[in-house]
């Protein structure tokens, strides 16, 4: 161990740890005690020294007055060991944020080390390392408020499910309001959606896409978002059949989380009044952006019962109020009415079809849970439109709001899309003039 002058010393530029914090007492303990530890140099090749370990003393070193400093000099030691000491040290001493140890994970990879290497040196799991270097792809200063605002590291790695970059970055930027788990699913489907496009351009390029709402079409049938190649494949096979066999066009519209895929049909269209027709096509257009919406809904609330129907015991404890008084307000609600409680239902809701032959370990709970949220007949029917002209109706929503307050108290977070869905401020309801 050496004394080495501090103005000889310089910070190495690639230590991941990148703000030292708060040095005041460290400066204090230095001024009184001295360095009780040393620091790790290396030789610059210019009769100086880079810091591998201990820039903190370094830096209240100096602060403190000091001229010299204890160290140990490391000989002959590579860049690539060199920052895997640094992020090591760090991160055994949890010094690190998230987004350093990411960079410091990929200043790693840069320098040659393999994954392999990587979890072998620091002791990280595999699966932690590579959320880790995902991370560097997003925008590097947006993500440093968001992690400084405590968001979810669970979220940020939903985030690459995301193959666009900049719609990572825009949800990103969602991250810790009302509306990233809405806008995700959204993406998600979007995502599925271009992909499935891309496999029928690619199996059947004079498929024609269409809009809106066609009556004079005849189905053949549909293909979800996301189908996987062998499936869209023998769909379009058989489509490819049928359409020399009729010798008509093929057309494709957007449904719901799907295509409908349709042939013109053969019937002679009558003579239709434009304006009658545009009124009809237009009411068409708007029941079925309805439908989406609330399918959209109920998919969204499904899902999230589904994951409060598999939280342990001390959650339910937590909401054994708001289960119980949920369902006893829901089933107590009319009198005169019966409720209808569909068993299958239920189960779906507990998420049982996913857990053959395994206990739910709050099976009790989640039945109620489920009951409670099943009882208030949530968007399972048409009740926020008037079907004769898709004005909101207050009274029918009641039953969506309801549910909405139910699960919001059980943790559910509801995006302005959906509170302007269930209050009937979206713009999907029709304004009487």
């Amino acid at each position: 161990m050496v004394e080495i002058r501090i103005e000889n010393i310089n910070p190495h530029p690639k230590n991941p740890r990148k703000n030292l914090g708060d040095l005041t007492e460290l400066t204090d303990s230095i001024r009184t005690f001295g360095v009780l530890q040393n620091l790790t140099v290396v030789p610059d090749g210019t009769n100086g020294y880079t810091c591998i370990c201990g820039h903190r003393r370094l830096v209240a070193a100096k602060a403190a007055g000091l001229e010299t400093v204890p160290c140990i000099v490391a000989e002959d030691m590579d860049e690539k060991t060199q920052v895997s000491i640094m992020l090591l040290e760090n991160m055994q001493r949890s010094d690190l944020t998230v987004q350093e140890e990411a960079q410091g994970l990929q200043m790693m990879l840069d320098l040659g080390s393999s994954i392999a290497e990587i979890v072998k040196e620091t002791g990280l799991s595999e699966t932690k390392v590579r959320h880790r270097v995902k991370m560097n792809e997003l925008d590097q200063e947006l993500l440093g408020k968001k992690l400084a605002a405590q968001v979810s590291i669970n979220d940020l790695i939903k985030l690459e499910t995301i193959n666009d970059i900049d719609k990572r970055n825009e949800l990103l930027g969602m991250l810790g309001t009302n509306n990233f788990d809405w806008k995700y699913r959204e993406a998600v489907s979007d995502q599925e959606k271009q992909k499935t496009i891309k496999l029928i351009k690619q199996y059947m390029p004079d498929a024609e896409f269409k809009e809106g709402y066609y009556w004079q079409y005849v189905t053949f049938g549909g293909l979800r978002f996301g189908a996987k190649q062998a499936e869209v494949v023998d769909f379009l096979t058989e489509l490819k059949q049928k359409a020399e066999e009729l010798n008509r066009p093929v057309f494709i519209m957007e449904k719901g989380k799907g295509f409908v895929i349709s042939f013109e049909s053969e019937r002679t269209e009558t003579t239709e009044d434009p304006e009658l027709k545009r009124i009809r096509e237009e009411k068409d257009r708007r029941i079925d952006g309805l439908k989406e919406m609330r399918d959209k809904v109920m998919e969204s609330w499904d899902d999230f019962m589904k994951e409060c129907c598999r939280h342990s015991e001390s959650w339910f404890a937590s909401k054994m109020n708001i289960i119980l008084d949920t369902l006893i307000e829901n089933v107590c609600e009319d009198t005169t009415s019966y409720t209808d409680i569909d068993p299958d239902e239920v189960l779906e809701i507990m998420g049982m079809d996913e857990y053959i032959g395994q206990a739910l370990i709050n099976r009790r709970w989640a039945t109620l849970a489920a009951i409670a949220y099943i009882s208030g007949e949530p968007a399972r029917y048409d009740r926020t439109w008037n079907y004769s002209n898709q004005t909101y109706d207050e009274s029918g929503a009641e039953r969506y709001v309801r549910t909405a307050e139910y699960i919001e108290l059980l943790g559910y977070e509801i995006s302005d899309e959906e509170i302007a869905f269930i209050g009937g401020t979206s713009e999907l309801y029709r304004r009487d003039e």
